[in-house]
Parts: structure tokens; sequence; C-alpha cells
């Protein structure tokens, strides 16, 4: 063979190689690709399934709480005596009921229908369908243990509901029972009955049942298949037995009935590959070849409402893998053109470079054969100067190929770039989008929470109830305040972990706060025999700082807590050391039964508890907030324990000097009874919420303040035409007018100083406070509302001084 095919064969073979790695890296990193973007489908499943659950059981959750609301329970209660006391109750019953289904008039059903129980049920379903645009809610009814409805909204088709089977399960088991989904008449669709019984004291009083439209989950979902970046996005949510619920295939139900392809309620899928997985309890993905149609299927089951029957759903997400895998389709073209391109330029460059070399050594080969035969007379130059300049015009050009190549190489990563920018500006979206949802779940959760704290600092003032009474009302305000721990608890770590932390700085006695971490837990440590005490600071004299004061007692209050609970003999030592410059450094030490070292990792994860922790109770948080929260204050938080030899806890912080004045608290306001003699307010409580405008109300007569409340924004301007009030106590999310825009017209027509403002709201972030004081509020209240807190307020705007017991 010669040397210019071996040259050429040569340069084919290296071609032809180096364009097979490249081929077998990109079908390899192809693979990858599709098993990521499988992977990512399954994340999607899973987290939107978690949404709709969590969604679920939060308005579960709420027909629980509205079956304990004490208005239920009493009417359920008058409903029973009235039935008990009829000498013959099954005629009436009979004679009530034939009245209902014929819809004639009776005096029982027209009372029954516009009693107060309707009203509120009405009034939650329509207030849910204006604030939140949330259309879950269908029918809401309850019975009494004879069977028969004291309230119902809307109408339903039975008065008598002892002969249906949701009545008698859900009378006769605890907790919620939730049906499965069948057509509702009186709402007019396909609904999830949830039923849970109405209980007093151990005694079962009645029942409710609330049906859930499956429609509004239809709304659900679809939100997400609007979001997808995929056009082919389907959904399918099949039950536990394997059967369609809900698919984005399927039309909405019109007037009860589903239209022409909206058939998919009942569908059997259970042999559809992916939902067989879903049964046996599995999460994943499959490529699916179904009739020439290639598809990527993501599935996941049900969580966290696997135990509830009728809800071990699971969700299908269905894309087309030619959408899903349409940039890699498209770079694999590109390279098998950019490859054959470059196979065709190696042959043509391989060409000139044989010429190039072979023509050379071939005249002087025969210029040396010359001076063999003794021709000297030879020229034997190789004009390598010309073959030079034809090797670096091909490199030339072939740069140019590979410029190109690049322009398009960085083209396409810019698409890219930007892509991956909208996709970041959706998760940014979905992030704030939960920074709402959880600002209205606290609100949610702490306007019922303010009804049980109110009403029992309420009856626990009054002198004249029951020792034994007492006693209970007393649990109550104390589970009360345990339930609104948990929650903050819960809160926190979801702003925590939504990078929602939020630091407030305020002016503060650091030794105050000490004596009242003390005070809180001294008459425990009493209790078990335990000595408490706080060394490396001296309490007796001010320590002004600068700093969250609410997080720094929060850990401190959770720290020396824990210490306390887990220590049955010795003592709890808790000491605050001032470093340099600013730094306070904290400690707290226990002589308890200590943490072993496999253990100390754990305590600071959510929801991580050790086998002590598990025995006296808790839900894990505490310290993992309490590390977080360090953390977020630019501190770090550490411990040293041994076990039988007790537990050390220490954390540093940087605590400037206060820049004012310190504030005054007064440790005595449990004890006011009343407004001191010559002092004299009025006051003005305006909420829609007619319970939390009674809490108000009587505490606030209780204090001798002379008060009026007023259910709306607009009732309160009207109502300040006559009669001015020295204070008004204004709830913030209120239907007609929010309370800032209330703020707004007082200051138009009384100034800004004549009337003081208090803004009272359950939304209990950071930016809410900062938007009450700029809109206008002399000062803000939580809910659930505390005594001393409005004690506090009276006395810090108005100057009054109080009587004390």
């Amino acid at each position: 063979m010669k040397l210019g095919q071996k040259l050429l064969a040569f340069i084919l073979l290296f071609a032809l190689g180096v364009g097979t790695v490249i081929y077998v890296q990109f079908s390899f990193s192809q693979e990858t690709f599709r098993n990521q973007a499988g992977e990512e489908a399954s994340r999607q499943a899973q987290t939107y399934l978690d949404f709709l659950e969590s969604y679920l059981s939060l308005r579960i959750d709420q027909i629980e709480g509205l079956a304990h609301d004490q208005r239920v329970v009493a009417m359920a209660q008058r409903s029973n005596e009235f039935f008990d006391s009829l000498a013959d109750p099954v005629s009436e019953i009979e004679e009530i009921e034939s009245a209902w289904v014929s819809g004639r008039s009776h005096p029982h059903i027209d009372k029954l229908l516009n009693n107060d129980l309707s009203n509120i049920f009405a009034r939650k379903i329509r207030f849910f369908l204006k604030e939140f645009e949330d259309g879950l809610y269908g029918e809401i009814l309850a019975a009494n243990r004879h069977g028969v409805i004291f309230g119902a909204y809307p109408r339903s088709t039975d008065f008598y509901q002892a002969d249906e089977e949701w009545f008698r399960l859900s009378l006769n088991r605890p907790g919620v029972w939730i049906d499965e989904i069948g057509f509702d008449a009186s709402s007019n669709s396909f609904s999830l009955s949830v039923g849970t019984r109405i209980v007093e004291d151990d005694r079962v009083l009645g029942v409710m049942k609330v049906g859930l439209k499956i429609n509004a989950l239809r709304e659900f979902l679809d939100h997400f298949k609007d979001i997808s970046t995929f056009k082919s996005f389907q959904y399918y949510l099949v039950d536990g037995d394997g059967e369609g619920i809900l698919t984005s295939l399927s039309n909405v139900e019109t007037a009860g009935r589903m239209e022409e392809g909206a058939g998919f309620f009942g569908t059997p899928l259970a042999t559809w590959a992916p939902v067989e997985r879903l049964l046996a309890g599995q999460t994943g993905y499959m490529h699916l070849d179904e009739g020439g149609a290639q598809t990527l299927v993501a599935f996941a089951p049900s969580r966290s409402l696997m135990d509830s029957e009728g809800l071990d759903w699971g969700l299908v997400l269905e894309m087309d893998a030619s959408e899903v895998l349409a940039p890699s389709k498209y770079l694999e073209k590109r390279l098998q053109w950019i490859f054959a391109l470059t196979l065709i330029l190696f042959l043509i460059l391989g060409g000139v470079f044989v010429v190039s070399v072979t023509r050379p050594v071939r005249d002087l080969t025969e210029g040396a054969r010359k001076l063999e035969s003794g021709d000297w007379n030879v020229d034997v130059a190789t004009q390598s100067a010309d073959e030079i300049g034809e090797l670096s015009r091909a490199f030339q050009s072939m740069s140019q190929e590979l410029l190109k190549n690049t322009e398009e190489l960085e083209n396409r990563v810019q698409e890219r770039t930007e892509e991956c920018k909208r996709e970041q500006e959706k998760a940014e979206q979905a992030n704030a989008a939960k920074s709402v949802f959880l600002s209205t779940m606290s609100h949610e959760i702490r306007t019922p929470l303010n009804a049980v704290l109110g009403y029992s600092q309420i009856l626990l003032r009054d002198v004249g109830l029951d020792p034994l009474k007492k006693k209970k009302i007393q649990a109550i305000y104390l589970s009360g305040k345990h339930l609104l721990a948990l929650i903050n608890d819960v809160l926190d770590l979801s702003k925590i972990e939504a990078g929602k932390l939020e630091i407030y700085t305020e002016d503060f006695d650091l030794a105050e706060m000490i004596r009242e971490v003390v005070r809180m837990n001294v008459g425990v440590c009493e209790q078990k025999g335990l000595k408490l005490k706080v060394t490396g600071m001296n309490l007796g004299q001010k320590v002004g700082v600068r700093g969250d004061q609410g997080k720094i007692r929060q850990v401190l209050i959770n720290l020396v807590g824990n210490a306390i609970k887990f220590t049955e003999q010795g003592e709890v030592e808790l000491k605050i050391e001032q470093g340099e410059g600013n730094r306070f450094d904290f400690t707290v030490r226990d002589s308890g039964p200590g943490i072993s070292s496999e253990h100390q990792k754990l305590i600071f994860e959510p929801f991580g508890q050790v086998d002590r922790e598990k025995v006296k109770g808790g839900t894990g948080l505490g310290l993992a907030i309490c590390k977080r929260l360090i953390e977020g204050m630019g501190g770090k938080m550490e411990v040293v324990s041994r076990e039988r030899e007790g537990s050390c806890f220490y954390y540093s912080l940087d605590l400037p000097p206060a820049e004012g004045p310190l504030p005054q608290k007064d440790d005595t306001l449990h004890a006011v009874t009343g407004l001191a003699s010559g002092f004299q307010v009025k006051a003005l409580v305006v909420d829609d919420n007619e319970t939390n405008t009674q809490i108000l109300v009587e505490m606030l007569e209780a204090l001798e303040v002379e008060t009026q409340s007023a259910e709306s924004g607009r009732k309160a301007m009207d109502r300040m035409r006559k009669w001015v009030p020295d204070i008004i106590f204004l709830d913030y999310s209120m239907p007609d007018m929010n309370g800032l825009q209330v703020v707004e017209q007082i200051h138009q027509r009384f100034g800004k100083d004549q009337i003081k403002i208090v803004m009272v709201s359950a939304y209990t972030f950071t930016h809410y406070r900062k938007m009450f004081e700029i809109g206008g509020s002399h000062a803000v209240l939580k809910k659930p509302v505390q005594r001393e807190d409005i004690l506090e307020v009276i006395q810090n705007l108005l100057g009054v001084e109080f009587q004390r017991a």
C-alpha cells in the first residue's frame, strides 16, 4: 500500500473513531436526560398530590372544628331536648318529613331553614366562595341523635337521616368518617361526604355532614396543568380500587350530569401499568409506547390520607415523550449533521494533505534517482513554502467551520439560560404562593383559637363560677395555648424552610426578659423539687439591648422548659455573660439524664425525637426551630452532653446597646379589676366576626369601659357620626372595607391622634405589622387576644390608671 493510501485510510479511521466516541457519549447523556425527565415528573406528581391532600386535610379539620363549635353543640342539645319532650316523636318526625319532601310549609321547617345554624352554614359557604374563590363546600347539615336535621344549607333532599348509612357510621365512630364519592342532589354535584360526631362531655348529641365538591378539586388540579410548560400535560386522579375520579381530559359537570367525553368517573384503570404500580404503593415513572405514541407517565400514591376510608387516591401525570425530549432530539439531529459535514471535510482535507505530502516526496525521489544515474543537473527543491501555504489555508477553512459551530452552540446555551430564568421565575412565584398560603393558614387557625382562648379568659375571671367548671375551663385555656404554641412552631419552621425568616429588632431590657422566663418556670421547678438559678448577670439592673426580643425569648423559654421537663432531681442553670464588644453568651445547663452522642445531631432535625422525648411528649420541632432562629440572628447553637451527666446548650448573639429609652412593662396587669376612679374610656370594637366582637366587648365592659361595636367599616364610620370613641379596636380583614381603609377615613375626618387605633389581626407575619404601623395604626394586637395585652395598650395609648385587686 502506497503512502498516500495509508494516509487516507488513517484519516478516515480517525474521523470515524472520533465520531463514534461523540455519538456514544451523546447516547449515554440522552438516556440520562430521559431518566432525569422521568424523575422530575415523578416529583411533580408527588408534590401536586401532597398539595391536594393538604388542601383536603385542612378543610376536613375545619369540619371537625365546626362540629365542636359551642353554637352547634348548644343547638344540638336543644333539638334533642325538643324531640325527647314529645309524647309521640315518631309521628311528629313523619309529619315534618312529609312536608319536607313535598316542599310544603311547616312551622318547624320554616324555623329550621332560617335559624342561626343554617345561616352560619350559608355564610361559611359564601365566605369561602367569595374570599378564596373556594367552591369546595357543597352541602352542610347537622342532625340530632334522633336523625332529624336541625341546621342545613342548602336544603337537603331528606329531613330524616337516621335511615342513612352515613348517619349510622358517623354516629358510632369517633373522629371523621368519609364516604365514597357520589352524586349529591341538594348541591347538584358529585361530592365526597364527610361526617363527624357532635359531642359534649363524652355525650354524642348528633352528627354533622359536609359535602366536598369534586369539581372544586378539578379546578385545583387544572391549575397545575395551566402552569405546566408542556402542552400535552394531562392528569388522572384514581381511587384505591383503580377507578377514575378526575382527569384533565374530561369536561366539567353540567346540571349534575357528565357531558360527552366527561365519563371518566368510575372508569376501571387497574390494568393500566402506572395504576397497577400505584395500587402496589409505588412512586415513579414509566416510558410507554401505546399504539405507536411515546408517552412519559409519572405516578404517586397518597401519603397523608391513606388511613381515611375512600381517600387512598393516586395521581398519574402523562406527557408526550416527544415534547418532553424535544431538546434532546433537536440536539441529536444537529450533531448528526455536524458529524456528516465534518467527515466530508476530513476527506477533502485528507486528499489535499496527501497531495501536499506525496508530491514533494515524489519529486525528491525522482531527483535522487537522477543523481544516482549521474545527472547532477537536478533541481530538488520541494517548494515547501507553497505546501505550507495550502495547509494553512485548509486549517483556516476548518477553523471557520468550527467557529460557526461554536456560535451555534453558544446560541443554544443562551436559549437554555433564558429557559432556566423562566423556570426560576416560576419557582419564585410558587414560593410567593406558599407565603400567601402560610399567611392565610395562620389567619384561619388563629381566628377560632381567638374564641377558645378569649372566652376561656372571660370565664376564668367569673368569681361566681363553680370551681369544678373553672378547672375544666382552665384545662381548655391551657390546651388552647398549647395548640397555639404548636401552630406557631409549624408556621415558624415553614417560614424558615421557605427562606422567609423575619428579624424584628427593637429596644428591650434583657434582664427583665430573663426575669420573665424565670417567673414562667419557677412554679414547675418548685413542684418537681428542682432548683432554678440564674448566674452571670445581675437581674436587678437594667440591661438595654437591641435585637429580636420575641425570638430570643422563644429560644430561652424552649431551652429552659426542655431542661426542666427532662430533669427529675438537681438543678437547672441559666447563665448569661457579656463578652467582648456586644457579644452575649447564653448557656442552659441541667442535671438530667443527658443525651447520647449518636442522638445529639438528631435532636436538631425537624420532628427528630430520641426515646426520652417520645416518652415526655412533644412534636420534635422545638430544638430544630431554636437552632434555625439563632442561625437567622447570626449565632450558632451547640450542645455538650453525656449520658447520666446532664446536658448543656449554649450559643452567642451580637446585641448592640439600645438606641433609646427602654419600654416600661407593668407586671401587675393580671390583677387589674377595672378603671381607677376618675378615669373614663369609650371604646369601639369593629369586626365582622360576631364571636371576636363579643369577646372584646365583654373584656372591655368587665373593665368598666363604655363599649359599642360595629360589624363592618362602613357601619363603624356611621356610628362615629354621633358617638366618638377614645380608642378603636379594628379588625383588618373585613368584606366591605379592610382595616387600613377604615384608618384612612378616620384620619381624614378626625385627624391622626384624636382617636387611638389598635389593629387586631390574625395575620402574624412581620411585614403585616409594618404595613399596619405605616398605615397609621397606633398599636397592633395579634389574635388570639390576651387580656393583659389589651390592658397594656389602653394604658400606653390613653395614659389611664387601673384599679387592682
